[in-house]
């Protein structure tokens, strides 16, 4: 296991124990600790003038968000959350794996192209809500860093092990529309030579928070 990924997760599950352990809160603060539900459609973003995206890319999360508040009102938090995606993309990039360096070209039905990810976001979260109002507006912003795993071995040398992506999730009660962009490329840049098969992904679609 990275390093990098185990000392994130080591830091996000001991601020969720450490939050639980601490005394009682006085009644004017309150936290928003929420399990969450997305699916989301995908676009697949590449500079090549070959490059098509064929068919529907999507991808599907859960998780949780330990809230931390930043002010009395409760209306302002820091949210730490650990979730699960699968990502499933479908373009026509082909990859030969079969040689020494991964080759790849254009064809009318390649394969799709799938993985999963561990999910660790931090966001800042502005609400409408209070300790007897369930039913707000929320606002919620931030990073989320993703450690992939590709659904086919063969394929885990093409795939970025880490990717930051800055997303936004606006919404009401449950209902919550988000937008989230990765700022890297999903394939090894050492392996892709060629800007053009650098990917990037923009997702849209609906996030639901549950307590």
């Amino acid at each position: 296991m990275d390093r990098r990924f185990r000392y994130c997760f080591f830091l996000i599950i001991s601020s969720f124990l450490v939050s639980y352990a601490q005394d009682a809160e006085e009644d004017s603060f309150y936290r928003e600790d929420q399990f969450y539900f997305g699916v989301s459609y995908l676009v697949n973003e590449s500079k090549a003038v070959s490059f098509n995206q064929e068919g529907l890319s999507g991808q599907f999360s859960l998780g949780f968000i330990r809230d931390f508040p930043l002010h009395r009102s409760g209306r302002l938090a820091l949210g730490l959350g650990l979730g699960y995606e699968r990502f499933g993309l479908r373009n026509n990039i082909r990859w030969n794996l079969e040689e020494a360096q991964p080759e790849f070209s254009y064809a009318q039905n390649p394969q799709p192209f799938s993985f999963q990810s561990l999910s660790l976001p931090v966001e800042l979260r502005w609400r409408s809500s209070s300790l007897t109002k369930y039913a707000f507006w929320r606002v919620y912003g931030g990073m989320k860093w993703n450690r992939n795993w590709a659904l086919k071995s063969e394929q885990q040398q093409l795939l970025s092990e880490w990717i930051p992506s800055a997303y936004l999730s606006v919404g009401y009660n449950t209902w919550n529309l988000q937008l989230a962009y990765t700022l890297k490329p999903l394939f090894v840049q050492s392996i892709v030579m060629e800007d053009e098969a650098n990917i990037r992904l923009l997702s849209l679609g609906l996030v639901f928070y549950f307590f």
